[in-house]
Order: structure tokens, then sequence, then C-alpha cells
């Protein structure tokens, strides 16, 4: 018998995101958007994307 398969902690290709894509599903502002691609370039994993997007909030009231 082999040894057993572990779960992979890498992220999978599957995990990646189009920084435009996120920012528009997630309605960011476009200057957010562009922060995002200066530090991710094209694509980066969800997950940091996620943990490093800032959303502005509006004072609606």
């Amino acid at each position: 018998m082999g040894p057993a398969k572990q779960a992979s902690t890498e992220s999978e290709p599957g995990d990646m995101q189009n920084v435009h894509e996120f920012a528009r599903r997630f309605r960011l502002s476009s200057q957010e958007e562009h922060r995002l691609i200066a530090r991710y370039r094209v694509t980066a994993p969800r997950i940091d994307l996620l943990a490093n997007a800032r959303r502005e909030l509006s004072s609606a009231t």
C-alpha cells in the first residue's frame, strides 16, 4: 500500500479569481479595484482578495 494522500493546503487553480470580476461582483470602487490590481496583477487567490479588499461604507443617513 502507498502512503495516504493528504489534503493540499496550497491554492488550487480553481481558487484563482480575476480581480476585475471580483471587484464588480463585490461592488468595489474603481480605486479599490486598481489597488488590488497593483498588488496582485490580473488574477489572485480568492481568499487573498476576500481578506484584503476594502469596502468604503456609504453614509446613507
